[in-house]
């Protein structure tokens, strides 16, 4: 017992001479100013993109008494470490047109552990030469308490990106807008819809074996499968009939699907990646009206358009999605293959014909911005999920 008790006591001392110094070094360590985030961070240059706004914040480990008074500098002499620390070479000073810091000068409060956000803000993304990769070194200069000289500096990479990076996955998801902000734009005589598409699932769980692309149920509708319709055949659902494309599509691929429509010509054009898959003739469908307000389908209601959805929510897509649009014009084969035209449109808003552009890869929320110049925005059905991709690539 004696001895146990020896034992107790001894830890009890030791523990309380441990505490005793781990409380001394907090107390007694020099408090230093320092980036809260210090990863580099990367701002890519679009052809759709002409400015990018990031922020950034400082922190001490521990409050002072008084306020802590900073300045901050873009600094071109730690280009060359950034390539040092990275093992990287031949990056460029981003010229000084191409950002603005909100300030140069900030403060921690007194009591605080954090400055407020400074904003940065790349501008001229558009005319800026992505053929080369330039770094942007935002350091701390001065400061009226010591600096943590190890991370003292916020690096900003900007480079050529993916002209596609994020896309949502909509399985078990749809888009619809809750009414359209020109309703007369989508009662079409002709009409070009395309999507980019990433299918996963074809058929698998689906009733009827349907996986829905995009259009209104009993009127002008772009599906997968069928009854007595395989379920990675692309199948053109109308008021005169039923057009099923006579080549698949294949999962796990991006594929550019365009489908043209002239009720004056009577005739649907099909195609993949540009390439003409089908020519039907005799599609007298009349008018496509594409502008009723929203519905469920089973509501009483007018049939609406949908992305993803169909009659009911068994028929939906499985995959990914992007660049989905509806021109109230016969697109030529010439135009659909105009350079980069699966991946984006440049100056949509010029585009009298483009009555619907949903990129979906640009603001990663539930809301759809139209990019057309129409406004006729667009909601998730549910809470979006959000995949990182590269496009243009080799396919995945």
């Amino acid at each position: 017992m004696k001895l146990k008790n020896i034992s107790f006591i001894s830890l009890t001392l030791l523990s309380g001479v441990f505490a005793t110094n781990c409380t001394d070094d907090i107390e007694n360590f020099s408090n230093k100013i320092f980036m809260t985030d210090s990863d580099p961070s990367t701002v890519l240059i679009k052809p759709t993109s002409v400015e990018e706004s990031h922020e950034f914040t400082l922190s001490i480990p521990k409050p002072e008494g008084q306020d802590v008074t900073f300045t901050i500098a873009a600094d071109a002499s730690l280009v060359s470490a950034y390539e040092n620390i990275y093992y990287t070479s031949g990056m460029e000073m981003l010229p000084a047109d191409n950002y603005e810091l909100s300030t140069t000068t900030g403060i921690i409060p007194a009591g605080s552990l954090n400055s407020d956000p400074i904003e940065i803000k790349f501008k001229g993304l558009d005319t800026i030469d992505d053929t080369k990769t330039y770094v942007l070194p935002v350091t701390v200069t001065s400061c009226s308490i010591d600096i943590l000289a190890s991370n003292k500096t916020q690096y900003y990479v900007v480079r050529k990106g993916a002209l596609i990076d994020v896309v949502p996955d909509i399985t078990k998801n749809a888009i619809y807008t809750d009414a359209w902000a020109t309703p007369e734009k989508f009662k079409l005589n002709k009409l070009t819809a395309e999507a980019l598409i990433y299918p996963t699932v074809f058929g698998d769980g689906h009733e009827s074996g349907i996986s829905t692309l995009m259009g209104t149920e009993s009127g002008f509708l772009l599906r997968f499968g069928d009854a007595g319709v395989e379920p990675n055949i692309l199948q053109i659902a109308t008021k005169a009939g039923n057009f099923a494309v006579s080549r698949a599509v294949n999962l796990n691929t991006w594929t550019h699907v365009a489908v043209t429509y002239d009720s004056e010509a009577k005739e649907i054009y099909v195609y993949f990646n540009g390439v003409e898959i089908d020519h039907f003739t005799g599609v007298d469908a009349g008018t496509v009206d594409w502008s009723p307000e929203h519905s469920n389908d089973n509501d009483g209601k007018p049939r609406s358009f949908w992305v993803g959805h169909s009659y009911n929510d068994n028929r939906w897509f499985e995959g990914r999605i992007s660049e989905v649009r509806v021109w109230d014009k016969v697109l030529t084969k010439d135009e659909i293959n105009t350079e980069n035209h699966f991946y984006v449109l440049e100056e949509p808003e010029n585009e009298e014909n483009l009555i619907l552009y949903w990129k979906l890869c640009d603001n990663q929320t539930n809301d759809v911005k139209d990019y057309s110049q129409y406004g006729n925005n667009g909601v998730f059905q549910k809470e979006a999920t959000w995949v990182e991709v590269s496009l243009p690539a080799t396919n995945e």
